[in-house]
């Protein structure tokens, strides 16, 4: 079969529908009875202000579209990651209805949240022709059940859902080792994984961790790692621009050095380092376009309790008090008492929150599920390799 991928690819700045979309591209090019043509539509991919206008965007997309054109026409199916942006949107009914016309059945994609904030703020007009194009689709996959009333406006039997997924940890950390609290005197230490945009909260975990060292005494130090990140659907810039400001200010506080770092972007190989050293996660986000944070499937998968807040398909995710905590809101208050919660509990409980961390990633968020899923909606049915529960030894 030959297929037609689009979707936003890696570029200076990584985000996780790129690295989803990177996953998928590399599995369809394993496989010897496929065939695959990639259409890079990242609109993301080398700026800091994401969801914009600009001209090079725009001469982008249109040179994109005619490839788009050239390999309908060649492909048996198309799948497209869609945008909640008016923007993305142009890019997504330029596809769609290309492969419409050619008669290529296409499935799209949203690998994210905020499609309804984007529909809803969308005259009557535009509306329509959002509601026309998405019912020109075969299928369309969300991330979650959460998640489906997004669209509301297409045909319910249209919708499936896919989890996210990511591939296991390395054989460094096997997935049966449940993670351990810190020895007594030890520093608990969180870590924060995610781009640094204000809708996800990194300022507020800042200033939580800052009170519960220096007014709480308490021994707790936390790692962010990712790239500043700005979306138009975030609001002004210029918050953006005092929160970071503000963030600094933090860390190059000498009362809070080494126990409130800030690393930058992070490498896979990095990634993984920090994902074995730390003991919780936290990410209180409440990112208009959040959908399921593959941030929080590998903390699961690497048996860290997680503190995050309820939004966007993280219920799904994590259960509070089961393999982590959910937040009320993403407030500094709420914050500090969750992570109060977390170093505080007895550590059988500890232990008990990452195994159920484990299992959850293993029952749902592996990388082969989520490419077996995929594939079975794409047309490609391929064997499913799931572990059991039991599977996983204290």
């Amino acid at each position: 079969m030959r297929f037609l991928l689009i979707g936003p690819r890696d570029g200076g700045t990584r985000t996780g529908v790129s690295a989803a979309f990177e996953m998928l591209i590399e599995h369809f090019e394993s496989l010897d009875h496929c065939q695959c043509s990639v259409v890079d539509m990242g609109l993301e991919s080398s700026i800091q202000s994401t969801g914009r206008f600009r001209l090079g965007k725009a001469v982008h997309v249109l040179r994109q579209s005619l490839k788009i054109l050239f390999s309908a026409f060649k492909s048996d199916r198309a799948y497209l990651i869609i945008s909640s942006s008016r923007f993305g949107f142009i890019k997504d009914f330029i596809a769609i209805w290309i492969c419409f016309l050619s008669r290529c059945p296409i499935t799209v994609h949203l690998n994210g949240g905020g499609y309804t904030k984007f529909y809803n703020d969308q005259p009557g007009f535009i509306q329509q022709v959002i509601s026309i194009t998405l019912n020109r689709t075969e299928s369309i996959i969300v991330l979650g059940e959460l998640l489906k009333k997004q669209f509301h406006f297409v045909s319910q039997p249209r919708i499936v859902i896919i989890p996210n997924g990511v591939p296991a940890p390395g054989e460094s950390r096997p997935l049966r080792t449940l993670k351990l609290p810190p020895a007594q005197g030890q520093t608990w230490e969180f870590l924060y994984l995610s781009n640094l945009m204000h809708t996800k909260g990194y300022l507020a975990a800042a200033k939580a961790f800052a009170e519960l060292i220096l007014e709480n005494q308490l021994n707790v130090s936390i790692h962010f790692c990712g790239s500043f990140l700005h979306s138009s659907i975030e609001g002004s810039e210029n918050v953006s621009e005092r929160h970071r400001v503000q963030f600094h200010s933090l860390i190059h506080d000498p009362q809070l050095r080494g126990r409130l770092v800030y690393y930058g972007h992070a490498d896979d190989s990095m990634k993984k380092r920090m994902l074995e050293r730390c003991h919780s996660f936290l990410l209180p986000t409440e990112y208009p376009g959040e959908g399921q944070p593959l941030s929080i499937i590998e903390a699961m998968s690497f048996g860290l309790p997680t503190i995050a807040t309820r939004h966007a398909a993280i219920p799904e995710m994590i259960q509070d008090g089961e393999n982590g905590i959910l937040l009320a809101s993403a407030s500094t208050t709420d914050i500090k008492n969750a992570v109060i919660r977390m170093i505080t509990q007895p550590q059988s409980q500890y232990a008990s929150m990452s195994r159920q961390s484990i299992r959850r990633y293993r029952v749902d968020f592996t990388k082969e599920q989520h490419l077996f899923r995929l594939s079975s909606v794409l047309g490609i049915p391929q064997p499913a390799a799931i572990e059991s529960e039991d599977s996983i030894a204290a």
